[in-house]
C-alpha cells in the first residue's frame, strides 16, 4: 500500500499535478485532505470533525466547482448510515459557505459557474478517447486490479443472488466515492480537461482495490500473471518517457519571451492581444494602467457558429475602439482605423497597430 501510495503520488507517469495557471493542484490538495481526514475519523466522527471535513470540501470546491465527489460521498455515507444530525450539519454548514460566497465573492461568480454568461462547452468523443487511454497508461496496475476484482464478483456462482461484499465502513466509504466520482469521466468529455479529471476516481479505486494485494497469495496463476504483467507494462511505459518515445522530460519551451515582452511594454490601452496564448499571460504582456483584453476559449466557443467579422472583438477593432492590437493574424480583422507599428518576435513574428488618430 505505501508503494502503491508512492507511486500515485510521485511517479513519472501520473503526470496529475499540472503545473499551469490552471487551479486544478489546489483542489485536488484539499479534496484529497477531506477524503484521508473524513476515512481517518469514520470510526469515531463527533461534529467537529464534520465541520473540518465539509470545511476542506468547500475549499475544494472554491477552487474548482468540478470538485463535489468528496462532498457527496460524506453526504451519501452519513444518509445511508442513517447518521441525520450529522448530515444535517453538513447541509447547513455547506449552505451557509456558499450564502456568504454568493454575497461576499466575485461579480458574477454563480452565474459563470452554471451559466458560462450563455457559452457552451465543446465536446469531442475524440478528445475522451485520448484522455481516458492517455489515464490507462499512467495507472495500468490499478486498471488491472481493478478488472480482477470485475471479474471475481461477476465470475461467482449465483451471481445474481449475491451481493457487492461491503467489508466495513471503510470500504463502505470508498465504494461510494468510486461511484460519484465516475461522474469525472461525463466532465473528461469537454475540450479543456486533462489527465488530472481522473486523479479523485484513481484514488477511490486505489482504495478499494488495496486489499485485494493482501489476498494476492490466494489468487490463481492466472490472476497472478496477469497483475504482474501489469506492472512490467507500467515499468516499460516509464521507460518510454525517459527514451523520449511517449512523454517528455522537460516542459515545453517558449522563445523569446524577454524580448517580446520589452516589446510590447508602454502601449497605448484598451488593447486586444489575439496571438499564441502563452505571450498573451498577465505576467508577460503587463501594462501599468491595464492589462490586455484575451478571445478566451468559452469566447470561442460561445461564438464558433458565427462568421469572425460579426463577432464582437471583430466589430470593435472595425469600430477603432481599441488603441492598440497585438495581432498573430490579421485576416479577420477590419484594420482601416489603425496603422503597423512594429513587428514583436515571439515563436513568429506578431504585429503590433496602434490607432490611427
Amino acid at each position: 500500500n505505501y508503494l502503491i501510495s508512492f507511486y500515485l503520488i510521485f511517479g513519472p507517469m501520473t503526470g496529475f499535478w499540472v503545473i499551469s495557471g490552471k487551479p486544478d493542484m489546489f483542489y485536488i490538495i484539499f479534496e484529497i485532505s477531506a477524503l484521508f481526514f473524513f476515512a481517518k475519523n469514520i470510526k469515531n466522527l463527533n461534529f467537529n470533525k464534520i465541520l473540518i471535513t465539509i470545511l476542506l470540501c468547500y475549499l475544494s470546491w472554491s477552487v474548482k466547482q468540478t470538485s463535489f465527489v468528496t462532498l457527496l460521498s460524506v453526504g451519501l455515507f452519513l444518509l445511508l448510515n442513517k447518521k441525520y444530525l450529522y448530515l444535517i450539519s453538513s447541509i447547513m454548514l455547506f449552505s451557509i459557505l456558499l450564502f456568504l460566497t454568493y454575497f461576499f465573492g466575485p461579480d458574477k461568480l454563480f452565474s459563470s459557474i452554471f451559466w458560462q454568461d450563455g457559452a457552451a462547452l465543446s465536446f469531442s468523443y475524440k478528445h475522451f478517447f485520448n484522455v481516458f487511454l492517455d489515464s490507462v497508461s499512467k495507472t495500468v496496475f490499478i486498471y488491472a486490479l481493478f478488472l480482477i476484482y470485475i471479474a471475481k464478483i461477476f465470475l461467482k456462482k449465483n451471481f445474481f443472488k449475491q451481493k457487492i461484499l461491503i467489508k466495513n465502513d471503510f470500504h463502505f466509504f470508498f465504494l461510494i466515492g468510486f461511484i460519484i466520482s465516475l461522474s469525472q469521466i461525463f466532465l473528461s468529455f469537454h475540450y479543456g480537461s486533462a489527465v488530472n479529471y481522473y486523479f479523485i476516481p484513481t484514488i477511490y479505486c486505489a482504495l478499494i482495490l488495496a486489499p485485494l494485494i493482501h489476498d494476492f497469495n490466494n489468487e490463481n496463476k492466472i490472476t497472478k500473471l496477469f497483475y504482474l504483467l501489469s506492472i512490467n507494462l507500467q515499468i516499460i511505459l516509464i521507460f518510454f518517457i525517459f527514451l523520449q518515445i511517449k512523454g517528455s522530460l522537460a516542459p515545453i519551451k517558449y522563445n523569446n519571451i524577454n524580448e517580446f515582452s520589452k516589446c510590447v511594454k508602454n502601449l497605448k490601452s484598451p488593447i486586444l492581444s489575439a496571438h499564441k496564448d502563452y505571450y498573451r499571460l498577465p505576467w508577460i504582456t503587463l501594462y501599468e494602467d491595464n492589462n490586455p483584453i484575451l478571445p478566451s476559449m468559452m469566447y470561442e466557443n460561445y461564438y464558433k457558429n458565427v462568421k469572425k467579422e460579426n463577432r464582437p472583438l471583430n466589430i470593435l477593432v472595425k469600430e477603432g475602439k481599441f488603441q492598440t492590437l497585438i495581432l498573430g493574424e490579421t485576416g479577420s480583422y477590419d484594420l482601416k482605423n489603425y496603422i503597423l507599428l512594429k513587428e514583436c518576435i515571439s515563436t513568429k513574428p506578431v504585429k503590433v497597430y496602434i490607432k490611427n488618430n
